[in-house]
């Protein structure tokens, strides 16, 4: 098909959604002015404006002040909701989070589990809003290079001075477009920390392959020192419609996720009870020990991607060493682009996080 023609076929279906959209807006505001701090704890919620400002300073001190009074083996998960979410107390993201958390708590006896919220207005209009999408991912670019950024600074200087404190920090859809901000100067230019201390996870990230490719060129050639450095891990499941074929509509750029070039793992899950499932992938990957890590009691399957992506040329032990680890989850891990804070998830998160540091 003809360029001329594509643009014909794009501005067309712009017209269709745009009559389609409601012109109701959602309110850049907070959801817990008159809400006593001391309410809330965990997870701690920071609200975030579309100028990148908090709503309530006094959420950042009474964050502050709680975080120092924790005690040592502390795992502190902060998480970033994406497109149509928000900080409001019945949101669904918010609800699944709380949930998260206690999974997290129950799976990792030895420590202490903490939650962040980080609220901002992620939609800004009620009804058939696709369009939004692009003026909310402009927006996400500006939560994180300012707010998060100064969430993070934060966290850093609490945590340095504890014993056996780790802080992940997890960010979804337009979420994970929060993420990469937060942290695209440091990486861009080739300062980035990729300390074991702090783990940075983008799940199903808005992040088109471009911004991306401009976003790593800063530390495309290091290879990590597993023992005491940590990757950015980017997970996307290939049943993901938003940001499989919307964001790219957008953006006239693949999405990171679905880009062969960038795609360096593959995650394949299987029930426990499904022996067959298990054996099967068993016999596919056991003569590639190097090129495995097996996870969630040995029924979740992480492996690399050389062998299968002409695009990557370096081996099943480089793969790992890698400072941005682009992972495709199969349908059996994650169905769609909201299926994420699941019980599964969070055991397999955790492992994830161990295993990948051995």
């Amino acid at each position: 098909m003809m360029d001329w023609q594509n643009k014909i076929i794009k501005n067309i279906l712009l017209v269709w959604l745009l009559c389609f959209c409601s012109c109701i807006n959602v309110p850049d505001k907070s959801y817990y002015r008159n809400v006593p701090l001391s309410k809330i704890t965990n997870p701690y919620i920071i609200e975030v404006n579309d100028n990148g400002e908090f709503h309530n300073k006094n959420q950042i001190t009474h964050l502050i002040s709680g975080l120092k009074n924790e005690k040592e083996n502390t795992h502190i998960v902060l998480f970033i909701h994406g497109w149509h979410h928000n900080s409001h107390p019945n949101d669904p993201h918010l609800i699944d989070f709380k949930k998260f958390l206690s999974n997290l708590g129950k799976k990792g006896k030895n420590h202490n589990t903490i939650g962040i919220y980080l609220g901002w207005r992620g939609e800004e209009k009620t009804g058939i809003n696709y369009l939004t999408l692009k003026s909310r991912k402009n927006i996400s670019n500006i939560v994180g290079s300012k707010a998060l950024n100064k969430v993070l600074s934060i966290l850093k200087t609490i945590v340095k001075d504890k014993n056996n404190f780790r802080v992940t920090i997890i960010g979804h859809s337009l979420g994970g477009s929060v993420l990469f901000y937060s942290i695209f100067d440091e990486i861009k230019n080739g300062i980035f920390d990729f300390s074991k201390q702090f783990k940075f996870i983008m799940l199903n990230p808005a992040l088109s392959a471009s911004e991306f490719d401009k976003g790593i060129q800063g530390v495309i050639h290091k290879r990590l020192d597993l023992r005491t450095e940590f990757p950015v891990i980017v997970m996307q499941s290939n049943t993901d419609f938003p940001v499989k074929w919307l964001l790219p509509f957008l953006t006239d750029s693949p999405s990171v996720g679905f880009s062969k070039k960038h795609i360096t793992h593959g995650l394949w899950a299987c029930a426990e009870d499904n022996a067959t499932c298990i054996d099967n992938l068993k016999a596919k990957y056991e003569k590639k020990t190097q090129c495995v890590k097996l996870i969630k009691n040995k029924t979740w399957y992480l492996h690399t991607n050389n062998h299968t992506n002409e695009y990557n040329e370096y081996s099943c032990k480089e793969s790992w060493e890698l400072p941005f680890i682009v992972i495709q989850n199969a349908p059996t891990v994650s169905m769609n682009h909201n299926q994420i804070l699941t019980n599964s998830f969070a055991e397999a998160l955790l492992d994830i996080i161990d295993e990948q540091q051995k």
